[in-house]
């Protein structure tokens, strides 16, 4: 089991919150349109990509994946992240954070649950609480960024969790017991257009308050393995 510092901001003032990760889930296909979602689907099956069995798509990930760093090591070039609202589930509360589920694109058309199992999880440890959101929760911003080298830092993706199914569904699907890290699917991309980018970083922003939290990391490709993980 991994144990968490979380550092919840809520009124009157930030406190610290260990948590222990007992279990991760990653849903995917989680649009709230579910038309739009299925044609989404098509889209993809015409590039090689093999339908999801049931949508949304429910996928448990190994705990261990999950990191709160800096860097993350990668067994592909063709990798990317996604700007994912994060659920934290402790025993009386639940917390918000915000976090990228990186995904082996090369794996993707072979496995989609593969594809998430092989790439880590990065989350940030600052959050809200889930109470204190739902009031405005449509309304929040998932953004993410992305950036080569030197180069400035690009928008990547952006959209309103009122593209995404609620929080209450999505927990359900997943079981929402104690130690559960839920990240709880992406916006679209912006232009359609993938980056395999050798920095991201992923924004959760709230226009009611004005603030935002945000994680970003460094991605590695380790040496050697670029050609065997692009040709499964």
């Amino acid at each position: 089991m991994t144990l968490l510092s979380l550092q919840v901001h809520a009124d009157p003032c930030p406190a610290p919150r260990a948590f222990t990760v007992r279990r991760l889930i990653c849903a995917g296909y989680s649009g709230r349109n579910e038309a739009a979602v299925r044609a989404h689907i098509e889209e993809l099956a015409h590039e090689g990509v093999p339908p999801p069995e049931q949508i949304p798509l429910i996928m448990p990930v190994p705990a261990r994946n999950l990191s709160t760093g800096t860097e993350i090591e990668v067994v592909s070039a063709r990798t990317s992240g996604e700007t994912e609202a994060v659920f934290f589930v402790a025993q009386k509360e639940i917390y918000v954070g915000v976090g990228s589920d990186h995904t082996d694109r090369g794996l993707e058309r072979h496995d989609i649950l593969q594809s998430k199992q092989v790439c880590p999880k990065i989350a940030g440890t600052n959050v809200w609480r889930l109470a204190d959101l739902r009031s405005h929760w449509d309304e929040l911003v998932l953004r993410s960024f992305v950036q080569e080298g030197d180069g400035p830092e690009e928008l990547y993706q952006q959209g309103t969790l009122s593209l995404l199914r609620p929080p209450e569904d999505l927990l359900a699907r997943a079981g929402a017991t104690e130690g559960l890290v839920l990240f709880g699917g992406t916006v679209p991309v912006l232009n359609g257009s993938m980056r395999y980018a050798g920095r991201f970083r992923a924004e959760l922003h709230d226009p009611a308050t004005g603030r935002s939290l945000s994680c970003g990391y460094a991605v590695r490709v380790l040496a050697g393995a670029v050609a065997v993980a692009s040709e499964r």
